[in-house]
């Protein structure tokens, strides 16, 4: 997604997704691809600052470097055979939806 490209992340037909942004819990691959097409536009870097993995969920602690400064994220993940079948992101979204 750093190229700006998120046709070839490995995500479920069915994944479902949720945070801040999206106005509750969304699902489905074509859903997830144009919620995230919009990232690169928004999203600078990112630096991963550790992970923890227990079976099949993993969850990332993350900055990410935005248009609007760097903002902390927490996000767990269910991945089932490589793919990503669910996706919770916890941040706050006000340097995003309301900047100064």
């Amino acid at each position: 997604m750093r190229c700006g490209n998120a046709d070839g992340f490995p995500v479920a037909d069915g994944i479902r997704f949720e945070d801040p942004l999206t106005n509750g819990p969304q699902e489905g691959k074509a859903a997830f691809l144009e919620f995230v097409a919009p990232m690169p536009n928004i999203i600078q870097d990112i630096h991963i600052l550790r992970s923890w993995v227990d079976g099949q969920s993993v969850i990332v602690q993350w900055d990410a470097h935005t248009v609007a400064g760097v903002i902390p994220v927490m996000e767990l993940f269910t991945v089932v055979d490589g793919l990503v079948c669910s996706s919770r992101a916890y941040f706050d979204p006000r340097p995003l939806t309301n900047p100064s």
